[in-house]
């Protein structure tokens, strides 16, 4: 267990990476992305390093974060926080390396799945690389 995950729940997303970034040091490391959900201003806030797949899907817009190069653990650039409006009905999407950088989700698929469980495993049987492990989060505001 890292030291991150007993964080006071006020510590920014940057301070947690740059904490796992310390903590991963003698590992491999990893790619991160982290989505912080502030229900009370309406806001999601996303920041990530290396291969995480972010997007979010409202009424108005698609929108895909954008990750920091490197690798938590090993070091990291431009980290940089991304904060927008969470709308009623609002999809947060992350994923693993496991899919294609641009994949996309159609819009009868979005109109037609009844959970977030259900929407995950329809992205992973549709984009899942065969070579590589993969891992979907899907958040439904």
């Amino acid at each position: 267990m890292t030291s991150v995950q007993r964080q006071p729940a006020d510590t920014s997303l940057a301070d947690i990476i740059a904490r796992c970034d310390e903590d991963l040091r003698s590992t491999r490391g990893v790619a991160m992305g982290l989505a912080m959900v502030d229900l009370f201003n309406q806001t999601v806030s996303f920041c990530g390093v290396g291969n995480i797949r972010a997007l979010m899907i409202n009424p108005t817009q698609h929108r895909r974060f954008t990750c920091g190069y490197g690798i938590v653990g090993a070091g990291f650039k431009n980290l940089f926080i991304d904060t927008q409006s969470l709308l009623p009905g609002t999809l947060l999407i992350m994923a693993s390396d496991g899919l294609p950088e641009h994949f996309v989700v159609p819009d009868a698929l979005l109109e037609g799945f009844s959970s977030a469980q259900q929407l995950a495993e329809a992205l992973l049987q549709e984009w899942a690389v065969d070579t590589d492990d993969a891992a979907v989060l899907v958040y439904r505001a």
